[in-house]
């Protein structure tokens, strides 16, 4: 199926089941009968920053740890497992469970902050996996961006400049706020400044990923997701584990300045933001009965789990929450951290 979009339309707001309608877009067919097919035990996450990206990371963790699924994690990184910006070698990850040595070793889930080269990732993944990765509207993802990695200031005047010299390119804070969404996903800083590139960037990115899940309508991406990957209910299920108590108040002009500064994440956000809406629509009333379905089973494992919730630390400003060990199993893993999903992988990866 082909729809028509306008890609240069800063608003990313479904309004009514309308947006303007210019620009091509396909769409991905979901399968009708869930249960007619086996789960699909082979993904790739690509892990983009500030984006949700943390809740997903640590449901795929529960669900390849519960399947006894082999994951890529660095062998060298003790804190998370994340690879990050190091070279894609194998040498570097931790062995895949039962691994002998006799062979060129491939893993199941790939889950994390990578470099993102398809065809690299695909030489150590076992059959074809899917993939999948997250984005945020750029206005709220920027200010919570620039006030965790704490380059606020820089972030500011990096746009104020930009305004009043659309020329002047390379600014946005050491932890390169501007554009950092399509920028996780392969493009150089410089080059989120030619848009027939980003324009072209976008358009493999869709042919690429299976799903391009949105952080604003989580639970609606999470129930494409187990439709994707054919997994139950109860495998999407998740519990809140990091709040940030005090946000700056988004002004319109902050977030009109944001998308002419971030055009790049702008233009992906919208591409993906409508993709998803286009792929609800398809599937009519089923969809929201399957919604439906998984909130009243979210409503009853936050009540089944949450009475164990206690504040463990702050970071970045950031409240971390942990779970009582005492609750079932399921509660104690759906409250576990990255950090605690890496330590137990790790040991059985060892």
């Amino acid at each position: 199926m082909v729809i028509w979009i306008n890609s240069n339309e800063s608003s990313f707001q479904f309004r009514n089941g309308q947006y303007p309608s210019y620009k091509a877009v396909r769409l991905r067919q979901q399968r009708p009968e869930l249960m007619k097919y086996h789960p699909v035990n082979n993904v790739v996450f690509i892990k983009t920053h500030k984006t949700a990206g943390t809740s997903l990371h640590c449901l795929i963790c529960r669900y390849g740890y519960k399947n006894n699924l082999s994951f890529v994690f660095s062998r060298y990184n003790r804190e998370n497992g994340h690879i990050r910006k190091t070279a894609l070698n194998t040498s570097r990850f931790l062995p895949p469970l039962d691994y002998n040595g006799t062979r060129d070793p491939v893993f199941n889930i790939l889950t994390g902050h990578v470099t993102y080269a398809k065809r690299t990732i695909n030489t150590f993944m076992s059959g074809e996996p899917k993939f999948i990765t997250i984005v945020r509207e750029p206005a709220s993802q920027i200010e919570s961006h620039m006030n965790f990695f704490h380059h606020k200031s820089e972030v500011l005047r990096g746009i104020d400049t930009f305004l009043k010299d659309v020329n002047y390119f390379q600014n946005g804070g050491t932890s390169g706020s501007r554009n950092n969404q399509i920028r996780d996903l392969g493009l150089t800083l410089i080059q989120t400044a030619n848009e027939t590139i980003v324009n072209n960037t976008i358009n493999k990115l869709d042919e690429e990923f299976d799903l391009v899940l949105i952080a604003e309508y989580f639970d609606e991406s999470l129930i494409l997701l187990r439709r994707l990957m054919c997994w139950e209910f109860e495998d999407i299920v998740y519990l809140t584990k990091n709040t940030r108590p005090k946000r700056d108040t988004i002004t319109n002009t902050f977030r009109q300045n944001v998308y002419k500064w971030s055009r790049a994440d702008m233009l992906l956000y919208n591409h993906f933001n409508f993709t998803l809406w286009s792929n609800i629509r398809a599937l009519g009333p089923k969809f929201h009965a399957e919604l439906a379905t998984f909130r009243a089973l979210l409503n009853d494992t936050s009540t089944r789990c949450s009475a164990s919730k206690i504040v463990k630390r702050y970071s970045n400003g950031v409240k971390h929450f942990e779970y009582s060990t005492s609750n079932s199993t399921f509660c104690k893993q759906l409250g576990m951290s990255h950090e605690d999903w890496y330590q137990s992988i790790s040991k059985r990866q060892q």
